[in-house]
């Protein structure tokens, strides 16, 4: 898959239709379940409508959240780029605040730097910016368009058209049939 695409696409109306689904020419159904959990944990990470955040945690907190699983190791070298995350997303100096001391677009951007601190080779981001004004909608979206750039392969589905405009690729659907 190349690293530069970055489409628009309702991934859960397409399921239906998939007959496979294949990574690095391996087919996802037929792995064993110790190498499913392997990619998810380090090749692929996903962004959803609503930030999910514990409300107990700081940001950097939820952002270091994947690595609490032990398949990834916390150590100073991973806080250092979890802060770079938080960075990247605008966020600097906010690193110990509660969900609760933050905005909505804040939050979703903490939300956005805990896919990034993974190093994922897959951002999958469904309707990310469907909670959230126009004024941070179109930040979310140039977050997206930056980290393409940057060479992150980001598939995310939006029924936003000023947000689709932010991509170099789209594909659209309409009652479950692919139009465009």
């Amino acid at each position: 898959m190349d690293k530069k695409f970055f489409a628009l696409l309702p991934l859960l109306m397409l399921l239906d239709c998939i007959d496979r689904i294949l990574y690095n020419n391996e087919n996802y159904a037929e792995m064993r379940e110790g190498k499913i959990n392997k990619l998810r944990n380090e090749s692929y990470s996903v962004i959803f409508q609503f930030h999910y955040l514990i409300p107990y945690l700081t940001a950097m907190e939820n952002v270091l959240l994947p690595f609490s699983n032990r398949m990834l190791p916390v150590n100073r070298k991973n806080a250092e780029y979890a802060k770079e995350c938080l960075d990247k997303v605008g966020l600097e100096g906010k690193y110990e605040r509660l969900p609760n001391q933050l905005s909505g677009g804040e939050q979703q951007r903490v939300a956005v730097a805990r896919a990034l601190v993974k190093k994922p080779e897959i951002l999958f981001a469904d309707e990310p910016t469907g909670s959230l004004d126009d004024e941070n909608s179109t930040g979310i979206a140039g977050i997206f368009s930056q980290l393409n750039e940057e060479g992150y392969t980001i598939v995310m589905v939006t029924h936003d058209s000023s947000i689709a405009d932010f991509a170099r690729r789209k594909i659209m659907m309409r009652d479950g049939q692919i139009v465009a």
